[in-house]
């Protein structure tokens, strides 16, 4: 007797049916491998690049005492085999240290002018594993936030706009084309989504979280504060700082937990991220976080409507009198203002 489509197990057995291989085939290639502005990933090339050359160029200042084997930390990370080796491990007194991490500047540099393709990134890439290797006492989670986001940065091309290699190109008659696979952009989504639910449900261990005393303490903590000569214990004890804390606690508590959430449905995306901007600018202005604030707020181009970002790079382009490149036929799909959300 056949099933009455009107029912539940009707309408279930209908919606099975509608459910083919191909379409599913179809629609996980859409996710990783849809059309995306390559100006865009060069904006984020360039970018990450800059953020990770303020790492390499704050380093100097203690590089002797974090790395090498005259470091107070040090030990040989190569006699732990070879998936914890690093280039530090090799250097035998401060001049050979200095010499190897000024050598590392190549590769960003080149990564920031997008010269080389991706052998830029690839070297990056050398450098923080090299870093984490050589002493993982130092790094902090904006360390391990650039190095994955570099990683990603290797699955696309992206250095077919804004980069010197398609400045060359373009001068010997070779235009390459301005649509690139969005993989980098997916893995980028996953990414930040998954370390902001992570952290929500650390966060949820601690009672101070619960309590909406979290921010208080942190703030009151001195390795963290960046201005502690200036922010005493005074001022966040004061009742409208310190109710403000109290709301920021929860508010960053829920919108960790719920971001996935938050930036798959489109009218609360927007909202996810104004509100991951006030706090990542709330951290980067009163706490000591190095580069996590930045790497974090990096993150967010992923999010953005790339039909939308893709009309800002137009008329930025017109305002600094960039030459407009007529692109040629794209292999892949053109950009589309769903593309680039979360499916």
């Amino acid at each position: 007797m056949p099933l009455n489509p009107n029912t539940r197990a009707g309408k279930a057995v209908a919606w099975l049916k509608a459910l083919r291989p191909k379409d599913a085939l179809d629609g996980w290639r859409r996710f990783w491998f849809a059309g995306v502005d390559a100006r865009i990933l060069g904006l984020m090339r360039i970018l990450l690049g800059f953020i990770a050359l303020s790492v390499h160029l704050t380093l100097y200042e203690e590089l002797q005492w974090v790395l090498g084997p005259q470091s107070e930390l040090f030990s040989k990370s190569a006699m732990h085999g070879w998936t914890a080796y690093s280039f530090y491990d090799h250097v035998e007194s401060v001049a050979e240290l200095r010499q190897l991490h000024t050598l590392f500047l190549i590769p960003i540099v080149m990564m920031i002018l997008g010269l080389g393709g991706r052998l830029g990134a690839l070297g990056v890439l050398v450098w923080y594993m090299s870093l984490h290797h050589g002493n993982t006492w130092m790094l902090n989670a904006g360390d391990r936030l650039v190095r994955l986001s570099v990683l990603a940065m290797l699955f696309t091309a992206h250095s077919r706009a804004w980069s010197l290699d398609s400045l060359v190109l373009r001068k010997v008659g070779i235009r390459l084309p301005r649509v690139v696979p969005m993989t980098t952009h997916r893995m980028v989504q996953i990414q930040i989504a998954w370390m902001y639910i992570a952290t929500g449900i650390a966060k949820w261990e601690g009672a101070h979280w619960h309590r909406g005393t979290a921010l208080y303490y942190t703030m009151n903590t001195e390795v963290f504060q960046r201005f502690p000569e200036l922010l005493d214990y005074g001022f966040f004890a004061s009742w409208p700082v310190y109710v403000t804390l109290v709301i920021g606690t929860y508010v960053t508590l829920y919108w960790e937990l719920l971001f996935p959430a938050l930036v798959l449905w489109r009218p609360t995306r927007i909202l996810a991220l104004w509100i991951g901007v006030f706090v990542h600018i709330g951290i980067a202005l009163t706490m000591m976080v190095a580069s996590f604030s930045f790497a974090s707020l990096w993150g967010y181009i992923a999010f953005l409507d790339p039909r939308r970002l893709s009309g800002l790079l137009d008329r930025f382009e017109r305002a600094v009198g960039l030459p407009q490149v007529d692109d040629p036929a794209p292999a892949t799909p053109p950009p589309d203002a769903r593309s680039a959300a979360p499916a």
